[in-house]
């Protein structure tokens, strides 16, 4: 901490106070720190912490059992723990945030169309990925060609050029590589939307998992959960979460005739 970590409050404005070695800053002034101590102690209202210094305020005021935080808080109450022993604080066990997606039966379907399974479901769906001889239909050989006469065109540009036609080579190899990835890619995926699996289930699927780019439980609240799935929501949340497992839990909410 290079500065210290307590706003004055005035009627005006939250002001930082700013560290002296013979003194606190203030608005009014210098303030020897016995001084200071003793106006923090005898007028709290006047003196706020900031970030570094709340969660200790708050573990000293109120003392709790466990912090339930997320990845970066978890991160930053780890950094500031020597405090804690420096102010003489006991601090709250600090608990990873349950992170979990929810979906439904149809989803559930339309990944294993796609052949995503859960473990490799959001790493798989989230990238607009090109041509994957995974997923490809039987009859992909002359994709693989295609595929590898532009590497052997590659190739060949490399051992013709010399030293002057680097810039030229470098902007060829762009101009290749990229045209004959994207013939590549619209043939394969027009061959994958002949069976449903094209690149727009793959962005159907990709808007239920992570709406707007982001995981669910950023831009979506249980009560959106429960107009969506109905009762079984909760049911399904707590037959499928474990609290003490520090993972990310894919939830697949059952319809109610199965």
């Amino acid at each position: 901490l290079e500065r210290v970590a307590v706003f004055e409050m005035t009627d005006q404005a939250r002001l930082a106070c700013a560290w002296a070695p013979d003194g606190l800053v203030t608005a009014a002034g210098k303030i020897p720190y016995d001084q200071a101590a003793d106006l923090v102690r005898t007028q709290p209202h006047r003196y706020s912490p900031n970030a570094a210094l709340r969660p200790i305020l708050q573990d000293a005021v109120l003392p709790t059992l466990a912090t339930i935080a997320g990845p970066s808080e978890a991160q930053y109450l780890w950094q500031i723990d020597p405090l804690y022993d420096a102010l003489n604080v006991t601090r709250s066990r600090i608990a990873p945030r349950i992170s979990a997606t929810f979906i439904d039966t149809d989803t559930a379907n339309r990944a294993q169309r796609l052949g995503y399974d859960p473990p490799s479901l959001f790493d798989s769906v989230s990238g607009d990925e090109a041509y994957d001889s995974k997923q490809t239909t039987a009859d992909a050989g002359d994709l693989h060609r295609i595929s590898g006469l532009g590497r052997d065109l590659l190739d060949a540009v490399d051992s013709a050029a010399t030293r002057r036609h680097h810039q030229l080579v470098a902007r060829a190899h762009r101009s290749i590589r990229h045209h004959v990835e994207r013939l590549v890619a619209h043939l394969h995926d027009e061959r994958l939307a002949e069976h449903g699996l094209g690149r727009a289930p793959r962005r159907r699927l990709l808007d239920v998992i992570l709406p707007t780019a982001r995981p669910q439980e950023r831009v979506t609240n249980p009560a959106e959960c429960l107009a969506r799935f109905g009762p079984k929501f909760v049911p399904s949340m707590l037959n499928s979460i474990d609290p003490t497992a520090h993972c990310h839990h894919l939830v697949h909410v059952h319809d109610e005739s199965q």
